[in-house]
């Protein structure tokens, strides 16, 4: 008679991702903030007046083109650029975030939740921008401009009238 107590169970052995092509994306922190962003925003801008969820829908776009910069950032070989692009569209959901709480179409409690966030999005992407940079430039930790890529047209010079004034505050 066979013993049922001393049979061996198989063990499951943890999935070895470096041998695929698969991206371990709870192992990018950039990805996971990017991610727990979205999911923030998905759960806050459920009551969003009908008139802002036009606006609401495009943050969460941009957050999804984040993810996708920051996956190509892991895969490419230029990752400044992809970090750059990713850190620009961070900061366009910031800034959009921020009107929509100022338009009183998320509340303060909403706005500081999903700011929090936002905040630790850029900051991810900011700490892996200066690592890149030290690694290509010798040990510099200055961080990349996010900005270079903006050149100055009408559209670009209102935009930055319309976020100077949030300055004043």
């Amino acid at each position: 008679m066979a013993d049922n107590k001393s049979t061996i169970k198989p063990v499951k052995q943890k999935r070895d991702w470096s041998a695929e092509g698969d991206l371990p994306y709870d192992r990018i922190p950039a990805f996971k903030a990017a991610y727990d962003c979205y999911k923030e925003c998905q759960f806050r801008f459920r009551n969003v007046p009908i008139d802002s969820k036009p606006i609401a829908r495009e943050v969460k776009a941009k957050l999804m083109r984040t993810m996708v910069c920051i996956a190509h950032a892991r895969l490419n070989v230029q990752v400044l650029e992809s970090l750059r692009e990713a850190m620009d569209l961070a900061l366009e959901v910031q800034i959009t975030i921020r009107v929509l709480a100022e338009t009183n179409a998320i509340t303060k409690k909403d706005f500081a939740n999903i700011a929090k966030y936002s905040d630790n999005l850029v900051r991810q992407m900011v700490g892996w921008a200066v690592s890149e940079n030290k690694k290509y430039d010798g040990g510099s930790t200055q961080v990349p401009n996010v900005t270079d890529n903006i050149n100055d047209t009408k559209e670009n010079k209102s935009t930055q009238k319309q976020l100077s004034l949030f300055d004043n505050e």
